[in-house]
């Protein structure tokens, strides 16, 4: 998989597909939550369905109604030690 490939298309609200997925956390009927190539990636709506998963291709196609896409940032441990340190 192309490391920089990140690709997102949202046809309608209904129809999401996408490349430069890594992994999918967890996901059910209202959420889905992915890591990219890019970060985590929150996919919220309704009757969520995953269609397609190719983990080797980095290929996910999600149907259902899409209500928002929200990229998150993963706090290293560096950035955990340093508030630890100021809150002693």
């Amino acid at each position: 998989m192309d490391e920089l490939k990140h690709r997102l298309e949202l046809t309608g609200r209904k129809t999401l597909v996408m490349d430069g997925v890594t992994d999918v956390d967890t996901f059910n009927d209202g959420r889905i939550l992915m890591k990219t190539n890019m970060g985590n990636l929150w996919v919220k709506g309704t009757d969520l369905q995953i269609r397609l998963l190719n983990l080797e291709e980095g290929r996910l196609e999600v149907e259902g109604k899409v209500n928002s896409l929200e990229y998150t940032v993963e706090k290293t441990s560096e950035h955990k030690n340093f508030f630890r340190r100021i809150f002693k």
